[in-house]
């Protein structure tokens, strides 16, 4: 294990905070209160790298940083970590690596061989080494349906997964976004007189469904409306790769190379296969004018 990441008492909060949505935030807000009341430094100990997250590692410690959280740390699932003890997780992790004086953790928290542990027992071992222990309770919120839901990282990734975007803000504190440069693609929005802005998705963070969604893109510190799709072109032809699209409304200028963040405020269509590209220049000219009427920057 490695060695103490401060001489400063912390005030560490420990999860996987795979998305930030509103309970992450509960958590995350408590730790940076309790660090100022304690004079101690706050801190967020990310554990493991989640299979399918909802954000990017690096906007997720961004994003820790703008809350007022002083250090990040990441530790990966190496075989000692997974294997080791309830009490050798307090005593090398809290007590040796992240100097803890309080540790903060959700209701559902599991640590420890095989996750046989959970926040009770971490309460009764912190106690046991004098470091304080704060568990926060469930997050509820009802939905645009008006069904109260406990939020979690699965409730936010199945709603993105099924394009239910304004039920997913809710629980996320804000929109869903995806960001990343901009990438040269094959140039068919330009031959349309729709030129695009491309951008990769990242290793194996979740998308919503192939279709077309209304979107606010952020570029160069200023925001624009806009209209993205997500999917494979069938108009133009079969088996293309999955791409991310994204028309850029009074934008001009040159956006390749220029990192960019694309919020998705409303799933307007599937895709779908258009029997010309004429038929498809005028849906996605609809499209664009459904969004200009709808919503204001």
């Amino acid at each position: 294990m490695n060695p103490k990441i401060t001489n400063q008492k912390t005030v560490a909060a420990i999860g996987k905070f795979d998305g930030f949505h509103i309970g992450h935030q509960k958590l995350v807000a408590c730790t940076v209160q309790k660090a100022k009341e304690a004079n101690a430094l706050s801190l967020i100990f990310f554990v493991g790298a989640p299979s399918a997250p909802i954000i990017e590692q690096s906007e997720s410690e961004a994003i820790a940083r703008s809350m007022g959280i002083d250090l990040t740390f990441r530790q990966s699932l190496d075989e000692e970590f997974r294997t080791m003890s309830a009490e050798d997780f307090v005593t090398k992790i809290l007590i040796e690596k992240l100097n803890c004086t309080c540790v903060v953790i959700g209701y559902n928290f599991r640590f420890a061989k095989d996750r046989s542990a959970g926040a009770d027992d971490l309460c009764r071992l912190c106690h046991k080494h004098g470091i304080e222990c704060i568990v926060i309770d469930e997050v509820k919120s009802p939905n645009t349906n008006g069904e109260v839901l406990t939020v979690s990282s699965t409730l936010v990734r199945s709603l993105i997964g099924c394009g239910r975007l304004e039920d997913a803000a809710i629980y996320l504190g804000s929109n869903y976004s995806i960001s990343g440069t901009v990438t040269r693609g094959r140039h068919l929005g330009t031959s349309m007189g729709i030129p695009t802005a491309n951008i990769v998705a990242r290793g194996n963070i979740i998308l919503p469904p192939q279709g077309v969604y209304a979107t606010r893109t952020f570029l160069g510190g200023k925001g624009y409306l806009s209209v993205t799709n997500i999917g494979n072109n069938p108009t133009i032809s079969e088996g293309n790769a999955v791409t991310i699209e994204t028309h850029i409304f009074d934008f001009e200028g040159d956006a390749y190379g220029e990192y960019i963040k694309v919020e998705f405020l409303e799933m307007l269509r599937g895709e779908k296969k258009f029997d010309s590209l004429s038929e498809l220049t005028d849906q996605i000219k609809t499209d664009i004018e459904y969004v200009k009427n709808k919503y204001e920057f």
